[in-house]
């Protein structure tokens, strides 16, 4: 048992289920925003083709809107990995 866990109580190397549970819900709630993201794309897409510029700004806000999603999970999964380092 480490310093850090003798004075918690708690092994710091073993897994924290309120933290996976935590991280869970996060990745739910972008994965939930990433298909909101494509669902309200949808009704748009049709006049977009129509117009080239429409199209490019559409499909360039949900590439952009998804990537920013993706990054910030990623950032959230590098920052549980750190913690959870001894």
């Amino acid at each position: 048992m480490t310093d850090a866990a003798a004075t918690t109580g708690r092994d710091r190397t073993a897994p924290d289920p309120r933290r996976n549970a935590v991280s869970r819900l996060k990745g739910a709630g972008y994965l939930t925003s990433t298909v909101s993201v494509l669902l309200l794309a949808v009704p748009s897409f049709k006049s977009a083709l129509e117009q080239p510029v429409l199209f490019v700004a559409l499909l360039g806000g949900v590439i952009a809107s998804i990537a920013g999603m993706a990054l910030r999970w990623r950032s959230h999964r590098v920052d549980a990995r750190q913690q959870n380092e001894p």
